[in-house]
């Protein structure tokens, strides 16, 4: 998946969250804010991209008029390479699906292809279990603070720490299937 793949469907989460808080639909500053981009063009830029796909409606020149499709599924890679560095399988609504496929947190019982169930959120409290994009890869690690700064903290001492500044929360881990 590229990393302008998975902007948009930061994107298209972002806008169904923001209106099912909302009850309006979100202006371009908002999405900025909400998926942590800087730029109001680029926002544009994957809002224009959308369209053309038909997974967005919007007036270009009148403020607050973006509807999204929310009955597709967003989908977010193939199940058949989901691993935890393109990790987000598929997105209905304020949850989406991943699979973990490194060893990053076997030490909190989670297990390479475990299947996990995220509440797509762009906050977490120190402690718990979060899926962030670092370096357009999904990490799946605890938030932890490590020398008074807060950092992706993986539950395998074989696995290094990542610093919360060089990632984005996206979501927090709720629930956890195994096969047997």
């Amino acid at each position: 998946m590229t990393r302008g793949e998975m902007r948009k469907a930061q994107i298209m989460a972002f806008l169904a969250d923001f209106r099912r808080e909302h009850d309006y639909p979100p202006s371009v500053r908002d999405i900025c804010k909400g998926t942590g981009l800087k730029s109001t063009s680029s926002v544009y830029f994957y809002l224009r991209d959308l369209k053309i796909e038909g997974k967005v409606v919007f007036s270009d020149n009148k403020r607050r008029t973006l509807v999204t499709n929310e009955r597709k599924a967003v989908h977010m890679g193939d199940s058949s390479v989901i691993n935890s560095t393109d990790a987000v399988n598929v997105h209905y609504g304020a949850k989406f699906i991943t699979k973990m496929n490194d060893s990053g947190m076997v030490d909190a019982s989670i297990l390479p292809s475990d299947t996990l169930t995220v509440r797509r959120q762009n906050d977490a409290k120190v402690g718990e279990i979060v899926v962030a994009l670092h370096d357009d890869h999904f990490l799946i690690r605890r938030l932890g603070i490590v020398n008074n700064s807060l950092y992706l903290v993986p539950d395998n001492d074989d696995y290094i720490c990542v610093r919360m500044k060089d990632a984005t929360i996206v979501g927090k881990v709720i629930s956890m299937q195994r096969d047997l």
